[in-house]
């Protein structure tokens, strides 16, 4: 009897730790990909650049001109979808970038401090 009930709470306490650090290690992995997407955007830009043709526009739902988007996601290897909010054509520079993988998003930001990523996860609760 006393050994069900310390299995129970052993079980109880190790059961959200465990998952717990198996969704910092997905997180991670998800920002190790976003990373790797921002690179492969600028590489892209560049081309582009040189290239004279369209990098970024706003009016396509992913923030880049037609076909980019695809350009960026194979190049990265990342299963993500990469969406580019702010930036720079004359520095080839990139402000504001998301990052969505599943029920990850990963958030970029370049601003006179520096850079900064932010991993959230969220998940759906309640479909009505």
């Amino acid at each position: 009897m006393i050994i069900s009930i310390m299995l129970l709470v052993l079980t109880a306490v190790l059961a959200p730790t465990a998952r717990y650090y198996m969704q910092r290690a997905d997180a991670r992995a998800i920002l190790t990909e976003a990373k790797s997407a921002k690179m492969a955007a600028y590489v892209t830009a560049l081309e582009h650049a040189t290239e004279g043709s369209p990098f970024q526009d706003q009016s396509q739902p992913y923030g880049f001109a037609k076909g980019v988007e695809e350009e960026v996601v194979e190049l990265a290897g990342c299963p993500g979808e990469v969406y580019l909010q702010q930036y720079d054509a004359a520095k080839i520079e990139f402000y504001k970038l998301l990052y969505i993988e599943g029920a990850y998003t990963v958030t970029y930001l370049q601003d006179e401090e520096g850079e900064h990523w932010n991993v959230y996860y969220s998940k759906h609760v309640i479909q009505h």
